[in-house]
């Protein structure tokens, strides 16, 4: 199942993330609405965790600024229920391990939550999710993570994906 969302510049400052930066002046005052120029930083992608925790998360592709982030969630043991995806800005790839409702124990992969996406439904198969990531220079170099909770027959955690957002491959 596609979805496709679109992350605004409110969502990701409301999420902890810098939208903006002014350019200082020799006397020390910002230039108010003055955006600094864009570097050149390449987006960077890791998936983490697809040995401990069973349902898989990816991408194939960085995260860009001005394009979409392409996720997809693998099921492996779970009949048709939802996942919600957490993204953080900080991963824990050697986090603990818990067991959610009565689920198998799994690994807690990302640090604190800085916005959720879902619940959304799934098959039990494959789960697509599409994210415009927006064209916003400020957004270069962040860090972000990714990991999605699951339920269907029993709730567990997907591995972990994240990376750096740049401009280009």
């Amino acid at each position: 199942m596609k979805r496709t969302l679109i992350i605004s510049g409110a969502l990701l400052a409301l999420a902890g993330f810098t939208l903006g930066h002014d350019i200082d002046r020799a006397d020390g005052n910002p230039q108010a609405g003055q955006q600094q120029a864009a570097e050149h930083i390449r987006g960077t992608v890791d998936v983490y965790g697809y040995v401990t925790n069973p349902q898989f998360l990816y991408t194939l592709r960085p995260a860009l600024v001005g394009r979409d982030l392409h996720l997809t969630l693998m099921y492996t043991d779970h009949t048709a229920g939802t996942y919600s995806v957490m993204f953080s800005s900080v991963a824990q790839p050697d986090g603990p391990y818990v067991s959610i409702m009565g689920g198998p124990a799994c690994q807690i992969m990302i640090g604190a939550v800085d916005f959720v996406l879902g619940p959304f439904a799934h098959d039990g198969v494959q789960s697509d999710l599409t994210i415009a990531i927006p064209a916003n220079p400020a957004l270069l170099g962040r860090s972000w993570f990714a990991q999605a909770i699951v339920t269907g027959g029993f709730v567990d955690l997907s591995s972990a994906v994240g990376g750096v957002i740049g401009n280009y491959m």
